[in-house]
């Protein structure tokens, strides 16, 4: 065991030095390329990839985070997180960050309003700032203090209980027992006594010989290097640490990713006939394209969204949602017939953004009254950015606007249908607002707005933002800055969502199809994260979700009381009624989060209080939401408490993943879909792969957030995980029939010594004859049976906890097991070896009936007794000999049963396991030739009497040779009963993993 000890110890700084050769290599040999891929900075934000604004070599590039070093100069986004350890340059040198604090510019906050008007003002710009740690570092300096912390395994701890409970009760009571034994019988001078050293010393050692681990840590790590073969394989020629945890962990599997798993970024219709709709639709494509496909016009989008996004996190309570640019949409343009020379003739000459504050007020402020603290979703912030552009064939001003439906309304007075210009009614109003508060419940939506510009504007607001006030009326009329944005004609909403890739549908219902409980870990709230997972196939009903996110969470709905308006206001840009008005201010109160009827905890630390006293319901919802990886590595740990066995599948990209993938009981990397928000960085991520000699950034960022992982795999790769999972459980199950089997063939051996001492009958087995048994045969024989085909019912059968002891039920009934298959075959060993030494005796005494009967042996002193140790030892090795015969046929003929555990040999014959055949033919062959040649080799000539094989009792034979007759039907009888046992405890085991049902049920 010291030897795996060492190969686990050194595992992980093995996986070091291959990193640090790697790098080393890309170092001094870099290829030309080493920045392709890093030049688009517009790749939309997303948690299964972490990259940052870097300067390398003058440029500013999109880099992996894992990639920084100390020094490097990087540009932070406003309202982005830190990636690490960070501190400002020249006269910011005072502004310090720590990891995952978010940046703000608190010393230049927007132009208050003037006198009710609005007032733009600058946009806030990324902040440089200079790295003082380096992520790497971290990263590999937590692997390597934590990689020797992970849970013990399932089969680990197995055998850590097997070993224990043998040390602690039969290995101790055999030795007792045999020792006062022999002591009685060498004191009272029984018959068949040996000398003191034989009867005192030997004869205790050898009864206790089977159950020491002389072979069993060789054998446990060569039987662990083999399954580690045989899952290997099913990976192909790719390199993979794997080592002997994995074969039980991947029992259970827990996902713990961001948005690796999401199909690319093609854009499809949910109506199969929308061509229908491709005149209402042609405007929308062309206000896209001119949005996202210039990336001189995209540059300024993004930076009006990240201020937008700023004043959402610093000036709303709770924070609404950040504003994303609709990169996803990249490719509607074409999809409705757009080429990309479209845009062409169009030039861009400004772009604004405009946003208003929440109705529901921040808690701090004194005007109104806070709502009780509930647990909300995050709003849409109210915004609009606007795009003005000159078309040079006609000369004409287009304004082309998007962003949320509240604000674009506002700015509309008419709406297109595909024909005509129709004027916006307050219906088609609510109906807008319904639409669009539901889909970003669910997703993401946009509205689109356009109107030919005729009238002057002011080119000052060119890249500026302006607040709105709340009560906008007549007084901003003349306003030259916002005169623009009125009277716009309204485009339609666009809603978008992802969807579960194929291939990842099928890889949760193949893990729920073997009792894998598939867990998603979602940073978004509840109802966006529901929907996504209904769409992998995951339950998502009444009790089927927990929210990780810690706040106060009253359980009474009725108390929850929203304060009223103080005055009903006018929508922005233009003046509306009241029944608008307060029809969005219901649909705004709507956003409040329904309370979990379940009573399900609410918080990563009620957790625990209600796995204690209430439930185990926590351990068996499929959903998690509003997640970050600190509560994701909470609740691993929580998992792994009450005996789940977590294997985390997260990306390979996000350096956050480290400290979940070095908690959980094995750990995957998957290489993520990078996400794409133009048509040049959709072409660059569909360029060819970089040659076997060169390493791409992608690689080298992969293998450090992947250290701790496993098993990396592609993001093409999902179904190999059920090919894992299956070999990884047939090994398992091998492993443990192998070992089983071996230990009631030891505790068979110590059984027959036991019982020999206590009939007063010499040893059935010599010294060398128990240790070819238990160190040669046996194993032999036990290892055999792994060479079973493998069987595809495996992956229906229900696997059981990460438990630390062994329930007594389980041993109790191995005891009757092992009393039933062995207790009357070791009496037949005992009677076949007593006949043996009672023709021996008369041939000795010379067929004197009174010297030999068996209950002389018992009343005759030593005197009469053969002299077993001396002048006949040839006798009493000969019978030996054939009882070790015996003793290994027996054992060949219990393994039959054991081939195939889950089926009796009429149905699944054991000729099918090549190995075990090939293993009993050549172990009797070499059985005998060795007591044959110990015969020839340590023969004594001068023994007083000699005796043959021809001197073995005829019944001897009969007995042993047709005892194998009703052993099988024992064994298979006893195998049947098992079986039944074990479909019992599977069906329990199905229905327990199906049942999600806690307290409150309301059926």
């Amino acid at each position: 065991m010291a030897a795996l000890q060492q190969l686990k110890s050194s595992e992980m700084p093995r996986r070091v030095e291959t990193l640090l050769n790697s790098l080393q290599e890309f170092l001094q040999h870099p290829p030309s390329d080493w920045l392709k891929g890093t030049e688009d900075l517009f790749t939309p934000s997303s948690p299964a990839v972490s990259l940052q604004w870097t300067y390398r070599d003058g440029r500013l590039v999109n880099l992996p985070v894992s990639l920084l070093v100390e020094g490097d100069i990087i540009s932070l986004r406003p309202g982005n997180e830190a990636p690490t350890e960070l501190r400002g340059i020249q006269e910011e040198e005072h502004v310090v960050l720590s990891r995952s604090d978010v940046f703000s510019h608190l010393s230049s906050p927007p132009s208050p309003l003037d006198n009710g008007r609005p007032c733009p003002h600058r946009l806030v710009q990324p902040q440089l700032f200079r790295v003082t740690k380096t992520p790497a570092v971290e990263v590999v300096q937590r692997c390597l203090e934590l990689s020797q912390q992970r849970p013990i395994s399932v089969l680990d701890n197995e055998r850590f209980t097997v070993q224990s409970l043998l040390e602690r009760g039969p290995v101790p009571l055999a030795l007792v027992l045999l020792l006062m034994l022999n002591m009685l019988r060498y004191i009272l001078g029984a018959p068949g006594v040996g000398p003191w050293p034989v009867t005192l010393l030997q004869l205790p050692v050898n009864g206790i010989l089977p159950l020491l681990p002389l072979t069993f840590p060789s054998l446990w790590l060569l039987v662990g290097i083999y399954g580690e073969v045989r899952v290997l394989l099913q990976m192909g020629p790719q390199p993979t640490d794997w080592w002997t945890r994995s074969l039980c962990s991947l029992e259970m599997l827990s996902l713990s990713v961001g948005r690796a798993h999401f199909d690319d970024t093609r854009v499809q219709f949910d109506d199969m006939q929308w061509q229908r709709h491709a005149p209402s639709l042609q405007p929308l494509g062309l206000a896209v394209q001119l949005l996202l496909s210039n990336p001189v016009v995209a540059a300024r989008i993004l930076h009006l969204s990240d201020h937008l996004t700023h004043a959402a996190l610093l000036r709303t309570r709770p924070p609404c949602q950040p504003v994303r640019p609709p990169w996803g949409l990249y490719q509607l343009p074409g999809i409705l017939g757009f080429s990309p020379s479209a845009q062409d003739p169009f030039q861009h000459r400004l772009s604004v953004g405009a946003y208003t504050l929440p109705t529901i007020p921040c808690s701090g402020e004194p005007r109104e009254m806070a709502p009780p603290p509930v647990s909300m979703r995050r709003l849409p912030f109210s915004h609009l950015i606007a795009l003005l552009v000159h078309h040079t064939h006609t000369g004409e001003l287009h304004l082309f606007s998007y962003g949320s439906a509240d604000v674009v309304l506002g700015a509309c007075t008419e709406f297109w249908d595909g024909e005509d210009l129709q004027p916006l009614t307050d219906s088609d109003r609510k109906k807008v607002v319904d639409f669009y508060q539901r889909s970003c419940m669910a997703g993401q939506c946009v509205a689109m707005s356009f109107k030919p510009l005729t009238q002057p504007y002011d080119p000052e607001i060119d890249g500026m933002c302006v607040e709105m006030p709340l009560n906008q009326g007549a007084e901003t009329a003349g306003d030259l800055s916002l005169s623009p944005l009125r009277q716009q004609v309204f485009l339609g909403l666009v809603s978008s969502q992802y969807q579960a890739r194929p291939d990842m549908i099928r890889l949760i219902s193949g893990l729920d199809s073997a009792c894998i409980r598939f867990v998603y870990f979602s940073n978004e709230e509840e109802v966006r994260s529901k929907v996504f997972a209904e769409k992998m196939g995951l339950e998502t009903g009444w009790n089927c979700h927990i929210s990780l996110q810690s706040e106060c969470f009253p359980l009474d709905p009725e108390n929850i009381e929203v304060p009223e308006r103080a005055e009903e206001h006018s929508c922005l840009l233009g003046e509306r009624d009241s029944d608008e008005s307060r029809t969005m201010d219901h649909d705004g109160a709507c956003l409040i989060e329904d309370l979990n009827r379940a009573k399900l905890p609410k918080g990563i630390e009620n957790v625990r209080p209600h796995l204690e006293h209430i439930d185990n319901v926590p351990l068996l919802v499929p959903l998690f939401t509003d997640c970050t990886s600190q509560t994701e590595y909470e609740m691993v740990c929580i998992m792994q408490e009450y005996g789940e066995v977590v294997c985390c599948l997260g990306s390979s990209q996000n350096i956050n993943n480290n400290g979940i993938f070095l908690q959980s009981d094995i750990s995957i990397a998957l290489e993520p879909l990078a996400p794409t928000c133009t048509q040049s960085s959709s072409d660059a991520h569909q360029r060819p792969p970089h040659s076997q000699d060169s390493v791409s950034l992608a690689q080298l960022s992969s293998a450090i957030c992947g250290l701790a992982c496993t098993v990396q795999l592609h993001h093409q790769d999902n179904s190999t995980v059920i090919k894992l999972i299956k070999q990884a459980r047939h090994i398992t199950a091998g492993i443990r029939k192998c070992f089983l089997f071996l230990l009631q063939c030891q505790l068979s051996l110590v059984l027959i010594q036991i019982l020999a001492s206590v009939c007063q009958l010499p040893p059935p087995l010599a010294t060398s004859d128990v240790l070819f048994l238990s160190c040669l045969y046996f194993p032999m024989l036990s290892v055999s049976l792994l060479g079973k085909p493998s069987d595809s019912s495996i992956m229906k059968v229900p696997t059981g906890k990460n438990l630390r002891f062994l329930p007594k039920k389980t041993l109790r009934f191995f005891m009757l097991c092992f009393l039933v298959k062995f207790g009357l075959t070791v009496c037949i060993y005992l009677t076949c070896f007593g006949l043996v030494l009672h023709s021996f005796c008369l041939e000795i005494n010379h067929e004197d009936e009174k010297l030999c009967h068996p209950t002389a042996l018992l009343m005759n002193s030593t005197v009469w007794s053969p002299d077993w140790y001396g002048k006949h030892s040839d006798g009493l090795s000969l019978a030996q000999k054939v009882i070790a015969f015996l003793v290994l046929l027996y054992a060949i003929c219990t393994s039959v049963s054991h081939v195939h555990r889950s089926a009796p040999m009429w149905k699944q014959s054991p000729l099918s396991n090549q190995s075990w055949c090939a293993v009993v033919c050549t172990v009797p062959i070499f059985n005998v030739s060795i007591t044959m040649g110990s015969r020839l080799l340590w023969h004594d000539v001068t023994s007083h009497h000699t005796f043959y094989i021809s001197d073995i009792p005829m019944a001897t034979w009969l007995l042993g040779i047709f005892w194998l007759i009703p052993l099988v039907f024992i064994n298979e009888g006893i195998k049947l009963h098992e079986i039944r046992m074990r479909v019992r405890y599977q069906k329990r085991q199905k229905l327990q993993f199906d049942t999600k049902l806690g307290m409150n049920s309301p059926f």
